[in-house]
């Protein structure tokens, strides 16, 4: 009998405990990768062209690296709760193997393939955190703040160590062999993106391109350019390589793992040395682990307006607003030249990301969960525990006891792009227009 992988948000070899004992097995083995149909086919796809060209660098990567041990990745396009249950049985499968998901549709599918195959062994591990549920479990969980949640963690959980191998592993990147395209079912999703030039991907003006070994060859890059040891003072700059982390995009997908990260960091404290700045790496690492457990805790409720609130934000949906801010044609230019940067790019640092989204539920009084849609089509290192919890965050519904965020967007700009660099750079000054044409009653505004 043969053995099957599924990949979801866990696409690397190295760092993949379940992967490594399928890897070394002598029965038949199979991988496995589902494109949700609703990513690319509806007139409003959940995937914009740069997430998609990030995710097809990685199955590439991924397919290559798998071809090294004989194992097929088979891509294919559907859902897998129907479709993976007939592609066990047509490959006679006897065990599955998959990383534990932290989304609540995710987690249905999951229960539904279980009961579809009763006499399959499932192997399952979690993969996309620091930790796993049992651990969480002990600590009770995140019924608690951060800054609790936190603090039990530095005083009682230990990361386990990795080798070498799992943060140094970069083969398979010499002239791009890796990136075949010859697949049938990614040369028809490039299709259906009419992607006939190449799309370049840039985050913080730099080109990044996706895959386990990129990730890993970024993960070297990174702490050897010593950028580390000023990242407390630089995070928040809107643009400039090295001022961020970036390992944000190989971190949503599973091309790196939070441990790789965090041991890359341990070794750099060791090795060079340790101050503010590697502390709040780490630091951030843990909001990202609250933010995934948070998610399984919360379950659909993560997409619910109220939230965890015991009311609704009071906003209404104004079409014309809601596409002044997607199109960046508001009356705020830092927002406009943040929205031209996600729109061009797939990327916005994230003291972006805060900027635009307080302005969306504070100044626009919009529906918080269409600007978190928006984001999960166009971001590159979209997350649904990430994204979706710090919407939750800036509208007021989430686990924050004061309730909600509102940033002063003119003080923002002053703090953060005092000569207009950046706002000059992405056209933000070019098309500053009023939020609204109409009256309440809708009749035409005069306009200045």
């Amino acid at each position: 009998m043969a053995a099957l992988y599924w990949f979801t948000q866990d696409l690397r070899i190295s760092d993949n405990k379940i992967l490594d004992g399928f890897l070394a097995s002598d029965a038949p083995r199979y991988a496995c990768y589902f494109v949700n149909p609703n990513w690319i086919t509806t007139s409003e796809s959940a995937m914009g062209k740069a997430r998609w060209l990030f995710l097809k660098q990685s199955l590439c990567q991924l397919k290559a690296s798998l071809s090294e041990y004989g194992v097929p990745l088979l891509i294919v396009i559907g859902n897998p709760t129907e479709l993976l249950p007939a592609l066990a049985k047509k490959l006679k499968i006897s065990s599955l193997c998959f990383s534990n998901p932290v989304g609540f549709n995710e987690s249905k599918q999951i229960s539904a393939i279980r009961k579809a195959l009763p006499n399959i062994m499932f192997k399952d591990h979690w993969s996309h955190t620091l930790f796993d549920q049992t651990l969480i479990q002990d600590i009770g969980g995140v019924n608690k703040s951060f800054s609790a949640f936190k603090k039990t963690l530095e005083a009682s959980a230990v990361i386990e160590k990795l080798d070498n191998s799992a943060i140094e592993n970069t083969q398979c990147l010499n002239d791009k062999a890796w990136l075949n395209e010859s697949d049938i079912t990614i040369s028809y999703i490039d299709s259906l993106y009419e992607t006939s030039q190449p799309l370049s991907i840039r985050a913080n003006n730099q080109e990044i391109i996706g895959g386990c070994q990129s990730g890993l060859k970024h993960l070297k890059e990174y702490f050897a350019s010593g950028a580390i040891s000023h990242y407390k003072q630089t995070r928040n700059d809107l643009h400039g390589y090295r001022r961020t982390s970036l390992f944000s995009p190989w971190l949503a997908n599973g091309s790196l793992s939070p441990r790789q990260v965090w041991q890359g960091i341990v070794r750099y404290e060791k090795e060079y040395e340790q101050n503010d700045s590697t502390y709040w790496l780490k630091f951030e690492l843990l909001w990202r682990e609250y933010f995934q457990w948070s998610a399984v805790e919360q379950g659909v409720q993560l997409f619910t307006f109220k939230g965890l609130s015991n009311s609704a934000p009071k906003t209404s949906f104004y079409p014309e607003r809601y596409a002044k801010w997607c199109s960046g044609n508001t009356p705020y230019p830092l927002v406009n030249a943040l929205m031209n940067q996600l729109n061009r790019t797939g990327f916005m640092s994230n003291r972006g990301r805060q900027i635009v989204a307080s302005c969306f539920v504070n100044e626009l009084h919009l529906d918080w969960r269409f600007g978190a849609k928006y984001f999960e089509k166009h971001l590159i290192d979209y997350d649904v525990a990430s994204n979706w919890g710090n919407w939750q965050y800036i509208a007021g519904v989430g686990k924050d006891p004061r309730g909600g965020r509102k940033f002063n967007i003119t003080k923002q700009a002053e703090l953060y792009d005092k000569d207009g660099e950046f706002t000059s750079c992405w056209g933000g000054y070019e098309n500053t227009l009023p939020l609204d044409s109409v009256d309440i009653a809708g009749w035409p505004l005069e306009t200045q």
